[in-house]
């Protein structure tokens, strides 16, 4: 049985708690600059995650080891790509780090949905402040990157006005018995059923399509569809298609939006 949605009353008391990795260049003084912040249910299970992508105050620093910063960096987001497991990944990756990283004590809060909420967190504690980055053009994202698909799918979707016709970002799906959350790029709700639709990076696209094919199973004959670079690997096609996990490349966003708005207007 697939999620329903909830009140908007019930929107804003949810029961989360938030944790923070910190680095502390300088051990002796115990200063620190946030570079994560986790996100975690009532129950303590990981919802989600956002890293750094800006060193620019802690480069400030003369003890600041950058390279370690941006590998970290990297690691960090190949968890949070994996999907499944990733609570038991950090908590291994906690238990190896020296002691210029560190997770703050989890605190509890009452809010709203988990996007909104890892947004604000993300801002508020972690972000570079954005006189930082004044007067600065932002580079564009490259492509492959899910940043650079998510635009491209913002724009083939606006095209079509898909978001007037239903169709909402960032949606929370509920799976699996301990509880775990995924949250797809896209959904919308064609004959009283969701499906989805989800930008896969080219960048480790096996691992997070072998994640998307468990998370698959619990979908109750959802719907999903992949938008993917026309450099993904047909291994990983492969995989997908025997999971019924349709594929679609970025010159086939009109064709996707085309199928979505027919969904939706049938």
């Amino acid at each position: 049985m697939k999620p329903e949605r909830t009140e908007p009353a019930a929107e804003t008391n949810r029961i989360w708690q938030y944790r923070l990795l910190r680095y502390v260049p300088n051990v002796v003084s115990g200063e620190f600059y946030n570079l994560a912040v986790l996100l975690y249910d009532a129950d303590g299970v990981l919802v989600e995650a956002r890293f750094a992508h800006t060193f620019e105050r802690v480069a400030c620093h003369p003890l600041a080891d950058a390279p370690l910063l941006e590998a970290l960096c990297r690691e960090f987001e190949e968890l949070q790509q994996a999907g499944e497991g990733l609570d038991d990944r950090l908590a291994a990756l906690e238990k190896r780090l020296v002691r210029s990283f560190v997770f703050s004590p989890p605190k509890t809060f009452l809010g709203g949905r988990a996007p909104e909420e890892i947004e604000r967190l993300y801002r508020q504690l972690v972000a570079d402040p954005p006189r930082l980055g004044a007067g600065r053009e932002a580079a564009a994202p490259a492509p492959g990157t899910r940043l650079y698909l998510l635009q491209r799918i913002d724009e083939a979707f606006s095209e079509l006005r898909l978001f007037d016709l239903g169709v909402e970002k960032n949606w929370e799906v509920p799976y699996g018995k301990e509880g775990e959350v995924k949250i797809f790029d896209y959904a919308y709700q064609p004959n009283g059923h969701h499906d989805y639709v989800q930008a896969l990076a080219l960048r480790d696209a096996r691992q997070q399509a072998k994640s998307l094919k468990s998370i698959k199973n619990h979908l109750a004959g959802a719907e999903l569809n992949v938008v993917a670079d026309t450099r993904l690997g047909s291994d990983t096609r492969e995989l997908l298609k025997k999971s019924e996990i349709r594929v679609w490349t970025e010159p086939q966003l009109g064709d996707l939006a085309q199928h979505v708005h027919a969904q939706l207007t049938q």
